[in-house]
């Protein structure tokens, strides 16, 4: 059986923790400690794609004459479920 996908993974697991005045359980541990790598990788691997890739390519497009591409600000999600501009 495949994996889902880790966006849907973090999503399922803040669902469990979320509304929750407990500490999070033994099965929610171990879903952190398996996905915070998983999750500090994905944001490593975006990071260059933005930081290094997108760059070549805007610079390679600038030198062609065609606009920049840029990416959308990073949107942080409230508690009543609104999204709200962290940056």
């Amino acid at each position: 059986m495949e994996a889902e996908p880790l966006p849907e993974q973090v999503q399922g697991l803040l669902q469990d923790l979320d509304g929750f005045a407990a500490a999070p359980g033994g099965q929610q541990k171990e879903k952190l400690t398996e996905l915070g790598p998983l999750v500090s990788d994905a944001s490593a691997q975006v990071k260059k794609l933005i930081d290094e890739d997108l760059a070549a390519l805007n610079k390679k497009m600038n030198d062609a004459g065609v606009p920049h591409i840029v990416p959308k600000p990073a949107t942080q999600h409230r508690d009543d479920g609104d999204e709200e501009q962290d940056w």
